[in-house]
């Protein structure tokens, strides 16, 4: 199974050729992962931001960004409040913001793309944010399968609340980069719609889709529906790149609201289960010998990660492995996935 027909390696190769950084641009998400803003302090009316949860009202903010290689910079932000479960369930709920234009210019960057997602730990608990944490990593280990993922940026974040019941709470969260900057950075648009088919996707896209959320133990996605998926048209082409997204309901960040959304006649909560289908072995192959090509730079890349404590690093490695003991079983891995 290690071997690998030159065949495949050359689709592989076309694949993340084409993907590559074709339509980077200098955006506020790139401005904090390069200058590396790693600390920063949200001074928002919480108690209005809780009261009005289910508008799509915009707050005003402040934001103060640390570096170490540079000084603090202050800008003006837009918050609301977004998601569906986590929205109304979680302590801090995830937020969107928006950033001045005209302050984004002033720094000299690309004003188009102006509105990030924070992701943050759903309870102030230890626990929480450790799955914040594995979340973040979720998506680092896909990055390491291809250029056609979500980038995402940690940092540790302050919450100052300027409303009448005054707090201050500092967490791990993280900003992912917006669908129209990963289209962008790709060389395509961003396409809404319903009823997807594997027909309409480049196939490397799909398939690698289905091999990670297979990986990670994540069902929570839909092509049909358009769950947790984006899809970006490239220029000159007639199919989707398939891009995964939301990874919180996976095994692999195992939060507590997991066990209650298994599907029926699922014997294990660690079980893996294949969403979508593996047209014959050759495409599974080829599949599993990209992902067994990463393997070591997945399994290494958190184990220095100083805030994720020991215990986590096992689970997650240990989970990982079994994974791809199976990709290194021809006869198991056609069994299981076809």
């Amino acid at each position: 199974m290690r071997s690998h027909s030159i065949k495949s390696l050359i689709l592989a190769l076309l694949f993340s050729a084409t993907t590559a950084n074709l339509g980077a641009s200098n955006t506020i998400f790139q401005h904090l992962s390069e200058e590396g803003y790693s600390e920063m302090t949200l001074e928002l009316n919480f108690d209005e931001l809780f009261e009005q949860l289910k508008s799509e009202n915009e707050h005003k903010a402040r934001l103060i960004m640390s570096s170490e290689v540079e000084e603090a910079t202050e800008l003006q932000v837009k918050i609301k409040p977004r998601g569906v479960f986590r929205r109304y369930t979680c302590d801090i709920p995830p937020l969107r913001f928006n950033f001045s234009k005209k302050e984004l210019e002033a720094l000299g960057l690309d004003a188009e793309y102006d509105k990030l997602k924070l992701v943050a730990p759903c309870f102030d608990d230890p626990e929480s944010e450790q799955q914040l944490l594995k979340e973040y990593w979720a998506y680092n280990l896909y990055s390491e399968i291809t250029a056609a993922s979500f980038q995402v940026h940690l940092v540790k974040i302050t919450y100052v609340n300027t409303g009448e019941e005054t707090f201050q709470k500092e967490q791990w969260a993280f900003f992912i980069e917006s669908k129209d900057e990963l289209a962008h950075r790709l060389g395509g648009t961003v396409v809404e719609q319903f009823g997807t088919t594997p027909i309409e996707l480049e196939q490397n896209s799909y398939q690698q889709t289905m091999m990670f959320n297979y990986m990670i133990g994540n069902e929570d996605w839909d092509l049909v529906a358009n769950r947790n998926i984006a899809l970006v048209q490239l220029e000159k082409s007639t199919s989707l790149i398939l891009i995964p997204y939301d990874f919180d309901y996976s095994v692999f960040v195992s939060p507590f609201y997991l066990k209650g959304s298994k599907p029926i006649g699922q014997q294990d909560i660690d079980e893996r289960v294949l969403i979508g289908q593996f047209e014959d072995f050759e495409t599974l192959s080829t599949t599993a010998e990209t992902f067994l090509r990463a393997e070591d730079p997945i399994l290494a890349s958190f184990e220095d990660f100083a805030p994720l404590n020991q215990q986590h690093k096992h689970t997650m490695s240990k989970y990982l492995r079994d994974f791809f003991s199976l990709l290194d079983n021809e006869k198991k891995l056609a069994r299981q996935l076809l």
